[in-house]
């Protein structure tokens, strides 16, 4: 009873536990009682940090405080990070934290998450959600939302590195690349350069960058001078760089740069004037010219002839020193000996000298000669020949003179030449040339664009007055194309300076040579005195007889008596034709010593200033004598062209003690203003003795000019005519500032025609952008390659809305039209049967205008088939459209594995039209189809007559007489309209059938009730060939059937299950029925026997 007592209750209270829910997170109405004091970045170590960027590790530090009254117990924050922000060790954006001891108020928990920042984050803030759970006792479990900002600020990173992989030696400019490869803006970057090479010396190696902002690089130019190198010598520089965040992080670094000096060698041209010879003795000019980068030395001529041409004039000629770029001529006396008709010579030239380094060289060119017979005719030739420069026209003048004793009739002239363009009227005739007079023909040629000796043929037809009949009379004669010679003088004025000051120097290059000069720049480097301003300056094209002047800056030392300084000017150009000049000129530069009475000195800087800047022009008032000075005035007179931000007038300093130094800032605006330009002041002042002094001070800035720039590149620069084609013009902008208002306009030339409207307007290109414009262009027909000249003239403003305009000009080359291909090949036929001749037919046909004629195709298979006959066809004529059917027997053996031929029909024939042979070869494939035959072999019915009712079976044996196998073969009774049922499955599976293999396979069948005595039963079988294409074969198999039993009654109907038979079986309901009841009960039994 008392166990009964207590169970009755624990029942009760089950029962309650299991109708009460579990209670979930409630969010209460009340006051926030959780707040973000604060956030912060740090090291895995703990070290804080200020900046973090992307692609950096770092912990997110986010204090919370608690400001609930009750205690909080079993806290658990989850973070959920933005998109970009992943926790380091799951890759996922959720975090959980849990704080398991009692909270009390004002109790402050910190979450720490190790964070990646993703490379593809942008800089900064970034929203972080938090919730957080934690259990009071009151409310019991309580939720709330939080929200918090962090920063991702990015960092600069700045790296140098060089642009120029090597240099020649001596003076030369590097140019270097300052890019931030960081994701915030770098301030205040300075660059400083030295070299860790030694003999190698940098000249402005500093410079400040205000700012690079992410992804930004400028290009800065640094001079490099090298020791005379005689072979290509590794020279390292270093670069130590500083510069700060927006934040106010300072950053330093330093990279070694690697440089090569290539020393220049001397490069030497040899020619001569004249390539024919004799009759008699004949005097050549033999012009060397120093082509390369260096003087030679010790320049000797060794001259060797050959048979029958020997040298009447020494074989050694010494012509000494050769300049860069400079020539030198030397003449030799060649004495022929008699020949019978024009003889061919060689003359040997070796040129042996030493180059700078002392280093020495050979050269050997061979020319070809040609001597002339005895003249056998009346008339004399001479030639007059000028020297031409490349691209230059000029005139051949020819004498002819009549020596014999009659007139000369029908006299012309019939110049030519493979290299020379020979212009004007050909040929040129005259009536008569009498007996010893004489008459001069001219002949207009045109040079080509590259040095050398070329040869003008000029064949002389007259008719002889001694035979009457038409002679003719061949003179050659050479043409000397030289480059137009170069030389550059430099003019430096004035020659003397005072002492500590600065002054102004104007450098006059002048061109006195006969060709233009472009990209021509000087380099400087001054020796005693102080360069204010770059080092390298940019001229572009002097003409000739023209100059160009640049005014520097120098600031001579303080000397107490005269001293001599220099000046080193490297100038560098390029000719029209490609070939680059050199030249360097030291020029002396006197310094005096300052008048004693001008104590104060007035200088301003910075002295180099940028163009479309504001800056602080800082002017510096010092002391330079022994003695106080006193009341200081100093007027600002005229800054131009510099603009002051406000008015500054005069300005009084008071006194000045020895050494010591004010300084005035002026806000000025740096204008588009290049070049190097005198301010204007005025100081006075009183000295010790009461003695007033008052003088001019004219310092010097130099404002560096932002040039724009833009390119022009066309693609493609290949037209086939005749065609409507599109190319695209790319408009970059390298320049170093903004442009605006770019407008194009479009000249073409005589031969291409543009369809889009002109002008194109572009817009504004900030730096480094690009802009394309697609140019629609008619091409009209040409028989030959031809260039043609697109003029492009674009005009656009700068920031400060100056208007400039630039003129370039872009070579297309036009290609003649495509042959057309005029035959095509067509089978007519797409499978052959494998182990079988077939009949393979292909269409020829001339899909052309053109008319074909004596067409020989070859038709080749590959090597699975053998053609029976011949494989090679003739067509006598096909005309444009016309088509020929071509068919030939071709046998594949039956041992052939393969699903596919290779057929390849190759031809020639005469293009009419063209007059030109044409070939052609075409190739396709054909199917390979397995020859399969099923034959019957034997079958058999087993009973041998069945009776109605009684099952059967066939057994069928067929073999197969092809040259394939029979893949996946099934065999198909047909019983249609027969008294048969199948007894089994449908159809049976016979597999594979091979070649000459006998194959069985057996049909089941029921026989039904029926009167008939004879059956014919088609078998139908199914088979796939090695293309996997699906046939069939049909069997008759006739059967014998029984009579029927005699009761009349016919057995063998199928035994079906009675009607309402379905479900489970009476006997199994049984068997669980009476299983049932004895577990019942055997359980009754035992349940009686434990009470």
């Amino acid at each position: 009873m008392r166990r009964k007592a207590l169970l009755v209750p624990l029942l009760l209270v089950i029962i309650a536990m299991v109708a009460v829910p579990a209670p979930g997170p409630v969010v209460h109405g009340s006051p926030d009682r959780f707040e973000i004091i604060d956030t912060w970045w740090s090291t895995s170590a703990g070290a804080k940090l200020v900046e973090v960027a992307p692609g950096d590790e770092a912990v997110l530090h986010i204090a919370l405080r608690y400001l609930g009254l009750l205690p909080a117990s079993d806290v658990v924050v989850n973070t959920s990070l933005p998109k970009g922000l992943v926790v380091v060790g799951t890759g996922s954006s959720e975090n959980s934290t849990s704080f398991r001891g009692p909270l009390k108020r004002g109790s402050v928990i910190t979450v720490s998450i190790p964070v990646y920042i993703s490379r593809s984050v942008e800089p900064g803030n970034y929203s972080i959600s938090l919730t957080v759970q934690y259990y009071t006792p009151r409310s019991g479990k309580d939720l709330e939302e939080l929200e918090c900002v962090v920063e991702v600020s990015g960092r600069p990173s700045v790296v140098v590195r060089s642009l120029t992989p090597s240099i020649p030696v001596g003076t030369s400019v590097v140019l270097l690349e300052v890019a931030n490869e960081g994701s915030a803006s770098a301030e205040e970057v300075y660059v400083r350069l030295d070299s860790s090479t030694q003999g190698v010396s940098i000249v402005n190696g500093s410079v400040l960058i205000e700012q690079l902002k992410p992804n930004e690089s400028r290009v800065i130019r640094v001079a490099v001078t090298t020791p005379p190198y005689s072979q290509p010598t590794p020279i390292r520089l270093r670069a130590q760089y500083s510069y700060r965040s927006a934040k106010g992080i300072g950053y330093v670094g330093e990279n070694s740069i690697e440089l090569y000096a290539q020393p220049q060698y001397p490069r030497l041209s040899i020619g001569i004037n004249n390539t024919i010879v004799g009759p008699g003795a004949t005097w050549i000019s033999i012009a060397v010219r120093n082509l390369g980068d260096s003087g030679v030395r010790n320049l000797t001529l060794y001259l060797e002839a050959q048979n029958p041409l020997h040298l009447c004039s020494p074989t050694r000629v010494y012509l000494g020193a050769l300049d860069p770029n400079s020539s030198a001529v030397a003449n030799a006396l060649l004495c022929p000996l008699p020949v019978a008709g024009i003889s061919r010579a060689v003359l040997r030239i070796e040129a042996s000298y030493l180059d700078e380094y002392g280093v020495e060289h050979s050269e050997t060119q061979s020319f070809d000669l040609y001597i002339l017979p005895p003249l056998r005719t009346p008339l004399l030739v001479n030639a007059t020949v000028p020297t031409l420069s490349p691209g230059e026209e000029g005139v051949v003048e020819l004498t002819v003179e009549n020596r014999g004793s009659g007139a000369v009739e029908n006299l012309c002239i019939y110049p030519s030449s493979s290299s020379l363009q020979v212009l004007g009227q050909v040929p040129a005739c005259i009536t008569e040339l009498g007996p010893g007079s004489h008459t001069v023909f001219t002949v207009r040629i045109a040079a080509p664009r590259n040095p050398g000796t070329y040869v003008l043929s000029t064949e002389l037809r007259y008719i002889d007055p001694e035979t009457g009949s038409e002679e003719s009379l061949h003179f050659s004669t050479s043409v000397r194309v030289e480059e137009p010679r170069t030389a550059v003088i430099v003019e430096l004025t004035p020659t003397r300076v005072i002492g500590g000051r600065v002054s102004l120097l104007t450098l006059r290059i002048v061109n006195v040579g006969e060709a233009e000069l472009s990209d021509v720049y000087a380099v400087l480097d001054a020796k005693t005195i102080q360069l204010l301003n770059i080092s390298r300056f940019e001229i572009g094209a002097v003409a000739p007889g023209r100059g160009a002047e640049v005014t520097i800056a120098v600031k001579a030392p303080s000397v107490q008596a005269d001293t001599v300084g220099s000046l080193t000017v490297s100038l560098y150009w390029k000719t029209p034709w490609g070939t680059s000049g050199a030249s360097t000129y030291t020029v002396p530069i006197y310094v005096s010593a300052p008048l004693p009475e001008k104590v104060v000195d007035v200088y301003v800087e910075p002295s180099t200033l940028e163009a479309y800047s504001f800056v602080k022009l800082r002017v510096v008032i010092r002391n330079t004598g022994s003695e106080s000075v006193r009341n200081i005035v100093v007027e600002l007179k005229s800054l131009e062209p510099l603009k002051p931000m406000r008015t500054i007038g005069s300005v009084t300093l008071g006194n000045l003690a020895p050494g010591e130094a004010r300084v005035i800032e002026v806000p000025v605006a740096v204008p588009d203003a290049p070049g190097i330009h005198q301010l204007s002041l005025r100081v006075s002042y009183l000295d010790s003795y009461g003695g007033e002094h008052s003088y001019g001070v004219e310092p010097v800035v130099a404002v560096v000019q932002r040039v724009p720039k833009l390119t022009i590149r066309a693609e493609p620069q290949e037209l086939r005519s005749p065609s409507v084609s599109t190319v695209v013009l790319r408009v970059v902008n390298e320049g170093g500032v903004p442009i605006k208002d770019v407008v194009l306009r479009i000249q073409p030339s005589d031969v291409l025609g543009v369809a889009n409207s002109t002008p194109i307007s572009i817009g504004d290109l900030e730096p480094g952008r690009a802009a394309e414009i697609p140019v629609t262009l008619y091409v009209p027909r040409v028989s030959e390659v031809r260039i043609s000249r697109l003029t492009v003239v674009t005009t656009y403003l700068d920031p400060l809305g100056g208007e400039h305009s630039d003129t370039r000009y872009i070579y297309l080359r036009i290609l003649p039209p495509e042959p057309t291909v005029g035959i095509s090949v067509k089978p007519l036929v797409n499978e052959l049967t494998i182990g079988k001749a077939s009949r393979l037919c292909i269409e020829v046909r001339n899909n052309g205008t053109h008319t074909l004629k004596g067409l020989s195709i070859d038709v080749e298979p590959s090597q699975v088939g053998v053609v029976l006959g011949t494989p090679r066809f003739f067509i006598d004529v096909l005309r444009g459209g016309e088509a020929k059917r071509l068919c030939l027997e071709v046998y594949v053996p039956a041992n052939v594995g393969a699903s596919t031929m290779r057929v390849t029909v190759s031809g020639s024939y005469l293009d009419e039209d063209l007059g030109a042979t044409q070939s052609f070869t075409d190739r396709f494939s054909v199917l390979l189809r397995g020859h399969i035959e099923l034959s019957l072999v034997d079958f058999a019915v087993i009973p041998e007559k069945p009776s109605p009712g009684q099952p059967f079976s066939i057994t069928i044996t067929v073999t197969n007489v092809g040259t394939s196998t029979a893949y996946a073969a099934y065999a198909v009774p047909k019983l249609e309209g027969l008294p048969l049922r199948v007894f089994g499955p449908r159809s049976t599976f016979i597999g594979n059938i091979e070649v000459n293999a006998p194959t069985t396979f057996t049909i089941n069948l029921l026989l039904m009730n029926t009167s008939q005595r004879r059956l014919v039963l088609p078998v139908t079988v199914m088979y796939m060939d090695n293309l996997r294409t699906l046939h069939s074969k049909t069997f008759n198999i006739p059967i014998e059937l029984a009579p029927p039993s005699r009761g009349g009654k016919l057995s063998g109907s199928i035994p079906r299950r009675a009607a309402g038979s379905e479900g489970f079986p009476a006997q199994l309901v049984i068997a669980v029925g009476v299983a049932v009841a004895v577990a019942a009960v055997a359980g009754t039994v035992y349940i009686c026997r434990r009470r």
